[in-house]
């Protein structure tokens, strides 16, 4: 049980770092003079900022608390934040890219990313009330 509790913060710091190194790309990337960046990403950065901040919260809460209730219920917080970048992405589309049927492509994976993550939510909720309810039928 110990051991378990110390690979799952482990997993939580891992995560937090993965995070950090998103962050520091997503708010530097146009410094870096990408030619298929379009200068319209600066209306996407608040939406990945806001995404990976609540993740990297929701992970250093998960470090001192973590009952399975409170991890799907921060989870789905997560999830939510994290389709608000995906769906703030795709309507900017902050890419430069010639191809008409590569832009499909890549806003068709974009709308399937987003049905992935309302799946997740819905999932996670789901997963939530399961937990409560077990723990009810228990007493």
């Amino acid at each position: 049980m110990i051991k378990e509790k110390s690979v799952k913060r482990l997993e939580y710091i891992i995560v937090i770092f993965v995070n950090l190194l998103l962050l520091y790309i997503v708010n530097n990337i146009l410094n870096w003079d990408l030619s298929f960046i379009s200068p319209t990403f600066t209306q996407v950065i608040w939406a990945f900022n806001l995404a990976i901040g609540v993740s990297i919260l929701g992970n250093i809460l998960f470090i001192m608390y973590d009952p399975k209730w409170f991890r799907h219920s921060m989870i789905t917080v997560v999830n939510f934040f994290r389709l608000i970048a995906v769906y703030t992405f795709y309507k900017v589309f902050p890419l430069v890219i010639n191809h008409y049927y590569l832009i499909l492509l890549y806003k068709l994976m974009l709308i399937v990313i987003m049905a992935m993550l309302v799946i997740a939510i819905f999932f996670e909720i789901f997963k939530l009330f399961l937990v409560n309810l077990v723990k009810k039928n228990r007493y």
